[in-house]
């Protein structure tokens, strides 16, 4: 699953690092986040996370559904967009 966080007034990839690494913290104090890993390398940064569905239900869920991976970039190409759907 994709996820892009849209809205930000970001002005360029390293502003664009250091909201990843704010990220962090709170995603690894979750529960049910296995694991997040931020690739600053690649040509749009991105933060890699893994969720535990498991440990979000007490219902049993499949094995092959347990793991849910999440990559989440930072775009704000959209974001004159974005302003004109609010206001």
């Amino acid at each position: 699953m994709d996820v892009a966080v849209l809205g930000l007034s970001i002005q360029d990839k390293s502003e664009i690092i250091d909201c990843m690494y704010e990220m962090e913290e709170p995603l690894l104090l979750s529960e049910c986040v296995e694991s997040v890993k931020i690739i600053e390398s690649a040509s749009v940064p991105l933060i890699k996370l893994k969720i535990n569905l498991q440990k979000l239900t007490e219902r049993e869920i499949s094995d092959h559904m347990k793991i849910l991976s999440i990559d989440i970039i930072f775009d704000d190409s959209g974001i004159s967009e974005i302003n004109e759907y609010w206001t």
